[in-house]
């Protein structure tokens, strides 16, 4: 999530009903001299996210603030997309703009942001209960032709670690927030203890949740390569599974259905590749770093804002993120 201060640049005349001019502008980088066709808002959080058609298909458009993400990193996630795709994974690839950019830089009223475009995917998104056996198998295969081709996508630097985005998580937390920080600190310890083998490390998607898939029929397609990191694969089956497993803490009945649903995945990756070693022992743990680097994000996000006179869609927003807060914090138990 991005610092909310920056976000309202272009949602604050969003929800006055209006499209900034930035966005049109970015929009038309794509489309040329053709007029810019059913050009919505769909979302802000990391990044501000707009669809439209050009040539009869769908597009979506992505812009990250100069300040929160370096054309580099974003060079980088495309060419892991691109690399991705390549060895046999549907992913929403990148389109190319008038010019043949895949990245245009545009600027207004002192805000620089980078600029993307990615095709837009057919099928639909589904929950973590609407899926059967062979839904849950098929989500871990992908995941499988994901940590493939990290195994022969070249090193490329300007993609983080993820131990090291733990740590500047770690050295930019409010002084108060101490559960956090032992969470944090406690993890990163632990992480420096895992002895996985090579096979098991690389660059990984960092967020293969169901959010982030779209089923045309019974092919699993990808998206938003934005959290990619360099990380045990461990971290990835976390990410994608979090909300399935704490689905299944109030009863016996759910952790068995939970436990069921977890097999199936990893018996579906398991089809692939070998499962990472300690998979079943990590996670739990890595469930809580993932909390804990959720609530942090969101924490950095309002460290430069307060409810003194934000707009209104802001204040909503502050209050239902406090709320969350609250809720996360209690869960934070290192074990």
């Amino acid at each position: 999530m991005m610092d909310v201060q920056l976000m309202r640049h272009i949602v604050d005349e969003v929800e006055c009903g209006a499209l900034p001019e930035i966005v049109q502008t970015a929009a038309r980088r794509w489309c040329g001299q053709e007029a810019v066709s059913e050009l919505t808002y769909v979302r802000s959080s990391a990044n501000h996210l707009f669809r439209f058609q050009h040539e009869g298909h769908p597009r979506y458009l992505r812009l990250a603030h100069a300040a929160e993400r370096h054309p580099s990193a974003i060079a980088a996630e495309l060419d892991f997309v691109d690399h991705v795709a390549r060895t046999g994974l549907a992913v929403a690839r990148p389109v190319a703009s008038a010019q043949g950019r895949l990245i245009e830089d545009v600027s207004s009223r002192g805000q620089h942001y980078s600029a993307v475009v990615f095709a837009g995917l057919q099928g639909r998104q589904l929950e973590f209960d609407e899926l059967d056996e062979a839904g849950y198998r098929a989500w871990g295969r992908a995941l499988a032709l994901v940590h493939r081709a990290s195994q022969t996508f070249p090193p490329h630097p300007a993609r983080p670690d993820w131990r090291d985005k733990l740590r500047a998580t770690l050295r930019t937390l409010p002084a108060e927030e101490t559960t956090v920080a032992q969470v944090l600190a406690s993890g990163l310890r632990w992480l420096d203890t895992l002895a996985l083998q090579d096979r098991d490390y690389g660059l990984i998607h960092g967020d293969f949740e169901l959010d982030n898939l779209f089923w045309d029929g019974e092919q699993v397609q990808a998206l938003d390569f934005d959290e990619a990191a360099y990380a045990w694969h461990v971290v990835d089956f976390a990410a994608a599974l979090q909300d399935v497993w704490l689905a299944g803490n109030p009863s016996s009945v759910m952790s068995a259905q939970r436990d069921e649903r977890v097999t199936w995945f990893t018996q579906g990756y398991a089809t692939l590749r070998p499962l990472p070693d300690r998979l079943r022992e990590a996670m739990p743990r890595l469930f809580r770093l993932l909390l804990a680097l959720k609530v942090a994000r969101v924490l950095r996000a309002y460290a430069t804002t307060s409810d003194g006179g934000s707009p209104a869609w802001l204040a909503q927003m502050w209050t239902a993120h406090h709320q969350w807060l609250r809720a996360k914090r209690a869960a934070l138990i290192w074990e």
